[in-house]
């Protein structure tokens, strides 16, 4: 009895608490708190599901299932012969859907199907569901050239669906669905038969929706760097004209920005390498401190770092995350011309004449900056004609000089 009686106290809590829904049918919100229906039109409400990615994101294939468990019906516990089940619901995502993107924030939003559809109450009366999603369904991968990661809504909801008497009193329908977060109190332990006990921040909405995050990074590898499958950022510095000076360095500074969702496990830190004719080198020449033995330094994303390069030398990034973004200028020298040809996320721009790049964001294809510097040969003068007369003068000095000495040397050869 006194399980019972807990049970029954949180059911009147979730009526008690606010019930977030809209009218049939149903996407909820907090602006109408109960979806209600008719014999004609009963009650519906639907589960929606975000995918959360960063922008430029391609959005991983798969499938969200919801798992629905009995907890009352009048306030009893649920047996298996005293409340129908609720089958799960499964909510699918294609590498097509494209969703929509703000301030970097890539969400893909589906909705299922009515939760209640096809289900049969046996009498009139209040009964109580608990729903979760399962921390599946999605293939990841994670191999030597993409990692792929997801954090799984870990919400629960409770849903309370009142059923009424149909008016010729030989069945029953849906008059109300109520949904509402569970919040745990401060330290509170609630055991929830048959449910995974989530909590609720607040950071998914509380429209009855779940809520994943996904990150995926493209990694290149500095031990292979003829790999096709390698996308993550290279800038190259390319010297051309018949005066440049292939050993010269030149001055970059670099800042990367992490993308806008990020996940507890994403590096705070990003691997790079300078690479020259597709070998790793030692970067101290480039005026990188830090390096492994591997040649490979670390970049704070957020935080500029400087590096310079000579022809066909070029910095490497091997693993920010997909939606990260980079800048780049070049410091300005003498006699050069600076002019760069992007490719982001697989499109290359067009020359442009500038040693400055914008915010790019690092795709999921291929990401590459070529900087160019160009020289023209320097143009022979000859010999100014307007210091023709001094170099005369000098000349004949010389010549005099010359004369003198060996007259003194023949007489004193003769003497």
């Amino acid at each position: 009895m006194k399980g019972k009686k807990i049970l029954s106290t949180l059911a009147s809590l979730v009526v008690a608490t606010g019930l977030l829904l809209t009218t049939n049918p149903l996407k909820v919100s907090a602006a109408t708190p109960t979806a209600s229906g008719t014999e004609a039109a009963p009650a519906h409400v639907t589960i929606n599901k975000h995918l959360v990615m960063p922008e430029g994101t391609i959005t991983p294939a798969g499938a969200a299932t919801f798992n629905f468990t009995a907890l009352t019906v009048d306030g009893e516990t649920a047996t298996a012969t005293n409340m129908p089940a609720i089958p799960a619901r499964t909510i699918n995502f294609t590498t097509a859907d494209a969703g929509t993107t703000t301030s970097g924030v890539k969400t893909v939003s589906k909705e299922s199907v009515n939760i209640v559809d096809g289900i049969t109450f046996p009498h009139a009366g209040e009964y109580i569901y608990t729903v979760t999603e399962a921390a599946s369904g999605f293939t990841l991968t994670n191999d030597t050239d993409t990692t792929e990661e997801m954090v799984y809504s870990t919400k629960i909801y409770y849903v309370q669906v009142i059923v009424a008497n149909n008016a010729a009193g030989t069945g029953t329908y849906v008059k109300s669905i109520s949904v509402n977060n569970y919040t745990p109190a401060s330290g509170a332990s609630v055991a929830v038969v048959g449910a995974k006990v989530g909590d609720d921040d607040g950071a998914e909405g509380t429209d009855f929706s779940f809520e994943n995050k996904f990150v995926r990074t493209h990694l290149n590898d500095s031990t292979n760097p003829g790999d096709t499958n390698d996308t993550n950022l290279r800038i190259k510095k390319v010297v051309a004209g018949d005066g440049g000076d292939y050993t010269q360095y030149f001055t970059f500074t670099v800042t990367v920005n992490a993308p806008a969702v990020t996940l507890p496990t994403t590096p705070t830190t990003y691997k790079a390498v300078v690479m020259e004719n597709n070998a790793t080198i030692d970067p101290a020449a480039n005026g990188i401190t830090g390096a492994g033995t591997d040649h490979v330094f670390t970049v704070t994303p957020g935080t500029a770092f400087t590096v310079k390069l000579k022809h066909n030398q070029s910095v490497v990034l091997l693993d920010a995350p997909v939606g990260s973004t980079y800048t780049a200028s070049e410091t300005a020298v003498a006699n050069y011309t600076a002019s760069y040809v992007q490719t982001a996320n697989g499109v290359a721009g067009t020359s442009t004449t500038s040693n400055t790049v914008a915010s790019t964001i690092i795709g999921e294809a291929a990401n590459n900056l070529v900087m160019t510097n160009t020289k023209a040969a320097i143009t022979p003068t000859g010999i100014v004609l307007s210091n023709l007369p001094y170099i005369l003068v000098g000349i004949f000095a010389i010549a005099g000089l010359g004369f003198l000495m060996s007259q003194k040397h023949r007489r004193s050869t003769l003497g």
